[in-house]
């Protein structure tokens, strides 16, 4: 099956707050076009922040799952989760573990925190902490009750760590304002496997294995002391196996063997009955006996029956039959069962019988003989009989034991006829000696008790002159210490009462205690000696009797409000000894329950159902089922039920296989497909109910044809199509909860939490193919080889068929498809596979290693033999994908005729010969040893230079050389690479023969480099991974980064324990100059594919190295969990060889370029500039003022110094100037300098007064008339319009500004272009004299160029 899946990083709308977010570089698509991974994997992800990981996990795991399907790795630990719950932005663990590792890179006080059991996440800033100090056992379910506010626990443990309270009796515990606080009830005496909640009736149900609250409310007498079979009780057999590994009898007694655990069966002789024995120190009277069988099919007890030692009394027995699920009674003929299903059956006793032994004998059996795998006796009577020599090896605390310090003895009591122990000791050492014995009862639960202490008579130890006082320090809760004094000289036996209140269970944390010693003030006898008696001490619970088995409900609602029925057991309530797994209330009248259980007054086994509304219990149609029910699910009306079990009771449903479906409205049952291959543990329910996830321990799903499918602990049920459904991402590991949630930083996501190994954004297997990885278009491969997890894809490889325009994608492994049709290589296009059956005719493992493609001829390389339509191939074949034909070929074989094998095939540059590298030593008849050419045009086989031999693992074509690497012989010296120049010589060379840190690496990859170079990348032998430059010198040096001696302290390194096994380079979008690429000053970056372990970011399938440090671009899992490897990336277009890579200048050279390149910008536009005005006056003319005529002095100009009127040659006498022109002082003339100066001299002579305009009030030079207007000096102009003489004060003409003129010193008018002037002086030709208004209807004076004016009309 392919699925191709469309997928958007969205990184702006979501961000983990735990997870730096990262891209690698971008690859430029429209180059590569698209991308092709094969290898071994099931499961890949493109990586995109610090928080994913291609690591397996320990065991316990959180993943976040974002909106993109990227699963970011949350929590770490050993152990195992059990549960979880979400309340208040709080996601709540339970489970078996001690410490959790947090992800949060911001937060390292996360790791390895301490947490016993239970724990929490805060989803909102990603950190986990610990509840108080945890609890001292493990919690197997939690509820978070969003109304209250409160989480309740349940499990298998005493309390709160750290807390020393009566308050809890165990197994129970609920969090509330941040504190631990007990149940109303105290707590159970047994595990709480489970706690859910009715919403119809708003209560909670506790459901596990137990018989009593610790408030003494509810108890169970019948099994509530196990007699402990270890040491000093005597265990022996009659007619036992006489040698092996199940001769010794006592290996079927804890702590060799409980009824969950059986390690080695006792077992009988072949064919004889027998017995199995065991003889107490003291009297005992059993009431019920746990049998377990020895579970083997070909040996096993079928009848037996019990006899008490002493009296020969045959005990009366009560049990369920396993087949009627009827109660049935027996004495002499009882019957166990022998199926893997039945891990005990328990027998109670009808007649209570004191005995000091019992005998089990085997009467007869199944198969070759009889046996036992197990046996516990249980006792009512809660009695300490203190002896020597007791051991208590069992796991917990459930029997109790004596210590003792000093001399002590067993003494028989003649009238109790019971053995006791006493210590006798100097009467002078009364008040000075330490000897004590300390009394360890084994409490099962918490409630009120009498104690009693039972003291012999003296007269029947024959010591009465010997007796003293003895004190007793009581400690039966903790923290509370009481003592009291007994006299021990009573004549005949006596039971005194010690104590009687509260006692608490024994712990792991607290074990309550007796210590008898001489009393402080005892007498000292008329005896030499002191005899100190340890009497036998009975504990006596004071209850109400009533009846709990397994199952309690709770009302927080009615607690709250003080009514008397808060908690209370079912109406209808399961048989004495029934395990409860799972509940679901989810109906509100009907409440379905699973576990270990079979009924009595119904035929019901290991799940039935409790109406509310009749209060009774009773059977689902088929009886029940054959095993163990652990997980139920109602999802709408129909009951998915998971487990252990195969069948239903009354056979009419078979083959199971761990999970079915209950229909309530028709009362039938239904499979689910044909199961998984193991245990059901927990279901869960989409959002929309569309499907059902199942977990356990399971490592297929069984499809309707029989077929096994990989499912490496979870599957999906689609309840619509009745199929199991492959999921579009990929998750190795059981589920414990997938659970929505949303908060204020982040958008809605999934949080999957469990015991999962792996998980990753996409479901594909061997193989896929994608467009870019920030918008990739991924292809999926699926179901497509045979359901085999150990299916590998070796090479791929694009075409595309210009017939049809498609694209075709083939790929080469170790593979079968389509039930075994195709093998190795296959063919997809038009939706469809297609293939051949490359495979070994003598049945030995055969594989495809490589696959190349020229001009629609595929070459396929392997190691195979067989037939490609009719035409034979060995190693070696040739097909036309265009024509769709086999193409002849002599095969690659070893000196045998056998097939050889190929590992690699390159092209020659220029396309016409093909090198191919491997292990085989003839190309049909030519010697060709370990590299061979194939001329293309040709069709011939050519070696390839001398001397070469081994197997070429990889290889490399570059302009001028080939380069091979594996473990090679070159002239017959050993050598780990070998190169050759195939048009110019004949022989192999070695390059750096003399550095022997390469000859040290086990080579696996090579590629051609620039500069005439090679990289090669390999292993040290600590299985460092390196990956380094051979030169055109043959000089080896490693990359930067490449291993932890170059790293700096931003970058990521290569770590020991990966492997490398292609390389290319690839060229990436948006490269800048100043951005960091290998090589260096290229749009390029190296891609390494295989199996990496990075400093930074752990296993990688595929990375990418900038020239500084390595980053992870897909990461990819296995379906065991383990990191996944790439064999091979192959791409769509020509791309990623060293003549690919495109150069760029280094960073100071493309500075000073583009300063260069700057400048000349900078001339050019100036230039341009130039070259447009220039352009601009030629063709406008008259736009530009005309170029000044030379200078030339006025008639009436003075005498310059120097000069005389000869040295100006002319007679002619200088004109005096007006009175306006004279206001310029002689100081400017100097300033003004030049023509414009003299100009300014000639007008500067004194006029006579009748020729001064100052009739005109022309008198102030800048702004000329004192009190005439602009208008009226140019009214003045005006009269003179018929004058064509030089302009003068008397006769002033009007001009107008052809162009505008700024002034740039002193004494210059300045204007703009079309402004009127009133010129005054043209007796200069090149500076005039004129005024113009400033702007306020006043004149102001200057000089300024003659050709910017010219005569108005007007």
């Amino acid at each position: 099956m392919i699925h191709q899946y469309g997928w958007l990083i969205i990184l702006l709308s979501f961000q983990l707050i735990v997870a730096q977010q990262l891209l690698p570089p971008l690859l430029d698509s429209e180059r590569v076009g698209q991308l092709g991974i094969v290898g071994q994997f099931a499961g890949l992800s493109p990586y995109t922040n610090s928080a994913q990981t291609g690591n397996p996990s320990p065991g316990i795991s959180i993943f976040e799952q974002d909106p993109t399907s990227i699963f970011s790795s949350l929590v770490i630990g050993n152990g195992k989760i059990y549960s979880s719950c979400i309340l208040d932005q709080q996601l709540y663990l339970g489970g078996s573990f001690t410490t959790l590792s947090s992800n949060n890179n911001n937060n390292n006080n996360n790791n390895n925190l301490q947490l016993n059991n239970i724990a929490r996440w805060d989803l909102n800033t990603n950190t986990l902490s610990a509840l108080d100090q945890g609890l001292d056992g493990p919690v197997y379910s939690l509820y978070c009750d969003d109304t209250n506010h409160t989480v309740y626990v349940g499990g298998e443990f005493h309390q709160p760590i750290g807390m020393n309270s009566t308050s809890f009796a165990g197994s129970v515990a609920q969090w509330f304002n941040n504190q631990w606080l007990p149940l109303p009830w105290q707590g159970f005496n047994g595990p709480v496997h489970v706690i859910t909640h009715n919403s119809k009736r708003n209560t909670l149900l506790f459901g596990g294995r137990f018989d009593a609250t610790g408030d003494g409310v509810y108890f169970n007498t019948n099994t509530s002391q196990l007699v402990n079979l270890d040491q000093p009780t005597v265990i022996s057999s009659g007619n036992g196996a006489l040698s092996g590994n199940n001769s010794q009898p006592n290996s079927i007694i804890c702590p060799n063997s409980t009824p969950q655990n059986i390690t080695q069966p006792w077992l009988l002789q072949s064919d004889v009955p027998g017995y199995w024995q065991a003889t107490f120190p003291y009297p005992i009277q059993p009431s019920m006996f746990r049998i377990s069988n020895t579970q083997l099919p070909d040996q096993a007890t079928r009848a037996f029956s019990i006899l008490a030692l002493g009296s020969n009394e045959l005990f009366q027995l009560s049990f369920i039959d396993p087949t009627t699920r009827l109660p049935t009674t027996c004495s002499d003929m009882c019957f166990l069962a022998n199926s893997p299903n039945i891990t005990f059956q328990d027998f109670s006793v009808e007649n209570s019988i004191n005995t000091t032994g019992i005998r089990i004998q085997i009467h007869s059996w199944y198969g070759s003989g009889g046996g036992l795998g197990n046996v516990q006796i249980y006792q009512a009577d809660n009695t300490l009989n203190p002896h020597l020599g007791g051991n208590n090896n069992c796991t917990g605390s459930n029997f109790p034991s004596t210590s003792v310090i000093g001399q002590w003895k067993e003494t028989f009591a003649y009238g109790s006829y019971e053995n006791f122990l006493t210590s006798t000791f100097p009467s002078s050492e009364l008040s000075t000696t330490n000897t004590s014995l300390t009394y360890s009862p084994y409490i099962p639960s918490q409630g009120k008790y009498t104690i009693y202490a039972n003291t012999p008579g003296c007269v029947g130890t024959s010591n009465c002159d010997q007796r003293t006082q003895v004190e007793l320090t009581i400690q039966m809760t903790p923290n509370n210490i009481i003592t009291m004094m007994i006299d021990q000289t009573n004549p005949q036996d006596i039971s005194t009462m010690i104590y009687d209140g509260l006692i608490v269970p024994s712990t792991s944390t607290f074990q309550p205690t007796i210590t008898l010693r001489p009393s402080p003030n005892a007498t000292i006898p008329a005896s030499s000696n002191v005899t100190l008696v340890a009497e036998s001490l009975s504990f006596v619970r004071n209850g109400t009797n009533a009846t709990l088995i397994s199952i309690l409900e709770f009302s927080p609602q009615n607690y709250s409000t003080q009514q008397s029925l808060a908690w209370h057991p079912l109406t209808d309530q399961l048989t004495p000894g029934s395990t409860v797994h799972t509940l679901d209330a989810s109906n509100g009248d009907v409440l379905y329950i699973g576990g270990q259980f079979v009924g009595i007054t119904s035929p019901y086994r290991n799940i039935a159902a409790y109406d509310y509304n009749l209060g009774k219990i009773s059977t689902l149609n088929g009886n029940g089922l054959d095993g163990n029910v652990t997980s139920l699910l109602l999802s709408g009306t129909d009951l998915y039920v998971g487990g252990l079990f195969n069948n239903t009771i009354d056979q009419q449903l078979t083959g199971l296989n761990h999970v079915a479906v209950y229909h309530t409205t028709n009362q039938s049952w239904s499979t689910l497909a044909h199961g998984t291959d193991g245990n059901v543990e927990a279901m869960i329910s989409s959002l929309d109910s569309s499907t059902i996830t199942i977990s356990g321990d399971f490592n297929h799903v069984i499809q309707p044809n029989g077929r096994s499918k990989i499912s490496t602990n979870n599957a999906i049920w689609n309840p619509l199509q009745q199929k199991w459904t492959d999921r579009q991402a990929f998750i190795a590991g059981s589920i414990n909860s997938w659970q929505p949630f949303a908060t204020s930083t982040k958008n809605s996501s999934n949080m999957l939490v469990g015991n999962l190994q792996a998980a990753q954004t996409f479901y594909s297997v061997g193989a896929t193919t994608f467009s870019s990885l920030t918008a990739p278009l991924w292809t999926q491969y699926y179901g497509l080889f045979d359901n085999d997890d150990t299916a590998t894809v070796n090479s791929g490889l694009f075409w595309h068929n210009s017939t049809s325009n498609q694209q075709v994608t083939i790929l080469g492994g170790q593979f079968t498809m389509q039930n075994g049709a195709i093998a190795n290589i296959a063919l997809y296009h038009d939706n469809t596979w297609s293939g051949f059956q490359l495979t070994n005719s003598d049945a030995s493992p055969s594989m495809v290693n490589a696959l190349l493609q020229i001009q629609g001829i595929l070459y396929i390389g392997g190691q195979f033999s067989g037939q490609i339509q009719q035409q034979s191939v060995k190693s070696i074949a040739i097909y036309s994908l265009t024509d769709q034909s086999s193409v002849p070929v002599s095969g690659l074989t070893d000196d045998t005729g056998a097939p050889g094998k190929v590992n690699v095939m390159q092209p020659s540059i220029d396309g016409t010969k093909i090198y191919i590298g491997g292990n085989f030593a003839k190309a049909g008849s030519l010697g060709c040893t370990a590299v061979c050419e194939w001329d293309v045009n040709i069709r011939q086989w050519n070696p390839v230079g001398q001397g070469l031999a081994g197997e070429v693992q990889g290889l490399s074509v570059g302009n001028n050389k080939l380069t091979v690497i594996g473990p090679l012989l070159n002239q017959q010296q050993s050598t780990k690479i070998a190169q050759i120049n195939p048009s110019s010589s004949s022989t192999w060379s070695t390059p750096v023969s003399s550095n022997t840190d390469l000859q040290k690496l086990t080579l696996t990859a090579v590629i051609d480099a620039p500069d005439d170079s090679v990289l090669v990348a390999g292993q040290t032998s600590d299985s460092q991974t390196v990956v380094g430059v051979v030169d055109s010198q043959q000089q080896f040096s490693v990359l930067s980064s490449s291993t932890q001696q170059q790293q700096t302290s931003s970058s990521s390194y290569l770590l020991p324990g990966g492997n490398i096994q292609q390389l290319l380079f690839v060229p990436t979008a948006n490269s800048a100059a100043d951005q960091s690429r290998y090589p260096p000053n290229t749009n390029s970056v190296l891609m390494a594919a295989g199996q990496l372990q990075l400093s930074k970011s752990g296993n990688a399938t595929v990375a990418l190295f900038d020239g500084t440090s390595w980053s992870p671009y897909v990461l990819s899992s296995q379906f065991n969990g383990q990191p996944g490897q790439a064999h091979a990336i192959f791409h769509e277009l020509d791309c990623c060889k060293a003549s690919n890579i495109r150069h760029y200048l280094p960073v100071p050279a493309v500075i000073l370029i583009s300063i260069a390149i700057s400048l000349g910008l900078l001339f050019l536009l100036v230039g341009m500039g130039l070259g447009w005005m220039f352009l601009k006056r030629r063709r406008q003319g008259l736009d530009y003022p005309e170029p000044m005529p030379p200078w030339q002095p006025s008639s009436n100009s003075p005498p310059v110094a120097g000069y005389s009127d000869q040295d100006a040659g002319s007679s002619t006498q200088w004109r005096p100037s007006s009175s306006i022109a004279a206001i310029l002082d002689a100081a400017q003339l100097a300033t003004l300098g030049g023509a414009a100066g003299l100009a300014i001299a000639s007008s500067s002579q004194q006029k006579n007064k009748g020729d001064e305009v100052n009739d005109l009030n022309v008198g102030d030079r800048q702004h000329g008339p004192g009190t005439a207007t602009f208008d009226q000096l140019k009214a003045l102009a005006l009269l003179q319009a018929g004058n064509t003489g030089p302009a003068t004060d008397e006769r002033p003409q009007l001009y107008c500004a052809k162009y505008p003129f700024d002034a740039k010193e002193f004494g210059e008018l300045g204007f703009d272009a079309n402004e009127s002037i009133v010129v005054t002086d043209t007796s200069d030709n090149v500076w005039w004299m004129g005024y113009k208004d400033d702007g306020t209807g006043k004149p102001i004076s200057g000089l300024f160029p003659s050709n910017y004016v010219s005569r108005s009309s007007t």
